[in-house]
């Protein structure tokens, strides 16, 4: 959803991994509701973050267009849902493509690349 994107989009690259690991297993392991305000505080809280701060950001019009930017930038790179991974130009969809992520991270290509 929206909220945890605008949540992410807040922090600085190196600490986005605390939180989207998370989010991500609240949702598909925990069956919690990332769009509830409460769920992502807490989420962001047990994630030592600041939750409120981050919760309380995505109201924010300069968060809402880096949004905007982030989403045209995946547009025009050819990202058409999520999770999407883009390693150098290889894009990689789904999470069971993430064994080709790990592997292009470490310098595999794909034949005939």
């Amino acid at each position: 959803t929206v909220k945890p994107l605008r949540m992410v989009l807040q922090l600085p690259d190196e600490h986005k991994s605390r939180l989207i690991a998370p989010i991500y297993h609240a949702y598909w392991a925990d069956d919690r509701d990332i769009n509830d305000d409460a769920e992502l505080t807490a989420i962001a809280s047990e994630a030592g973050l600041d939750g409120p701060a981050l919760v309380a950001g995505t109201k924010e019009e300069a968060v809402k267009a880096r949004l905007k930017a982030a989403t045209d930038e995946a547009v025009r790179l050819g990202v058409f849902g999520a999770p999407t991974f883009l390693v150098g130009d290889l894009l990689f969809w789904g999470q069971d493509r993430l064994l080709f992520v790990e592997k292009a991270l470490q310098g595999w290509r794909p034949r005939g690349e």
